[in-house]
């Protein structure tokens, strides 16, 4: 029998007459290579939660701004299309490297410090970035654009400037990289 699982085997799994123990066995080896996304399908809704939860928060913060617009619905709605888009961006590194790390031993093991500190850093980035939208619509009239990361081209005065109005964000930068990293992907 082979050690790989071809779509047609798991196809025919129903209409073939062999023994129940290879089709177990099939469902099972079927089942490892679907769950090997299950701890990244679980921290990427937990992102679309907190992201949303986040929205919510600042449409109550500035809902002077978002009552007379009388677009409450178009703006959860599309906030959520560009929530999913972001998770996509940011976990699909993971998600098309992930297979090819299971194959070889050596390569399992560096998945499991490099997955780990790519995504704490992700988080770390998206809490950081979602920690200073207020601030940031405050002072420029929108949530963060180009000009937040046209500004990371002068490291000195963005750390400086954060510093002395966003110490807190910055303190608590490593908090959400913490858990990410000692998650096993």
């Amino acid at each position: 029998m082979a050690h790989h699982v071809t779509l047609f085997r798991i196809w025919n799994i129903g209409k073939s007459t062999q023994n129940t123990g290879e089709h177990k066995a099939l469902g099972i080896r079927l089942k490892s290579y679907i769950n090997i996304f299950g701890r990244i399908a679980g921290l990427a809704f937990g992102f679309l939660v907190i992201l949303s939860v986040s929205r919510l928060m600042l449409v109550g913060v500035y809902w002077d701004r978002v009552a007379p617009t009388e677009g409450l619905g178009f703006i959860l709605l599309q906030g959520v299309r560009f929530d999913i888009i972001l998770i996509g961006m940011l976990f699909a590194p993971v998600l098309l490297m992930k297979p090819w790390f299971h194959t070889l031993a050596l390569l399992r093991q560096i998945s499991m410090w490099l997955f780990p500190v790519y995504l704490g850093l992700v988080t770390s980035i998206a809490f950081f970035i979602e920690a200073t939208t207020t601030s940031f619509i405050a002072e420029y009239g929108n949530r963060p654009n180009y000009l937040f990361v046209e500004y990371l081209e002068f490291p000195k005065e963005v750390f400086s400037m954060l510093a002395g109005s966003h110490l807190l964000e910055l303190i608590a930068l490593p908090i959400p990289c913490i858990p990410s990293c000692l998650v096993r992907y």
